[in-house]
């Protein structure tokens, strides 16, 4: 989940209930145009999320257990919260309130086998 709290871009993966939090530590500028988390798989069940402003990178950190294809019954969400929370730094609605001009939701090719792995990760812990 990538969210703008308290001015700092943040992004929190619940991987079956674990939190992975990555912040950056300073805020982000008024005027900036493009907020990103980029995933990037590390080993099975591990991932790297690098958050970037403007194209430059702001915070970078591992998040784990990851199942890049995931298991939401509530597909993707822009610009508000709806059912639960991901994260347990916010309520729902949890509202954004800049404007949102274009979500992107890119999907890179990857070995097959991952996404399984991971998946079995995260079910041995329930």
């Amino acid at each position: 989940m990538l969210f703008v709290q308290e001015g700092r871009l943040r992004f929190d993966y619940n991987g079956g209930g674990r939190h992975s939090i990555v912040e950056a530590s300073d805020g982000v500028a008024a005027g900036a145009r493009t907020l990103s988390a980029r995933v990037d798989p590390v080993r099975p069940g591990v991932s790297r999320v690098t958050l970037a402003i403007d194209g430059a990178d702001v915070a970078a950190g591992e998040v784990t257990p990851t199942m890049l294809s995931g298991v939401s019954m509530t597909g993707v969400q822009c610009g508000r919260g709806f059912l639960t929370p991901v994260s347990d730094r916010y309520e729902n609605p949890f509202p954004y309130r800049g404007t949102l001009r274009e979500v992107v939701v890119t999907l890179e090719p990857k070995e097959p086998d991952a996404d399984l792995h991971a998946f079995a990760t995260v079910m041995a812990d329930q």
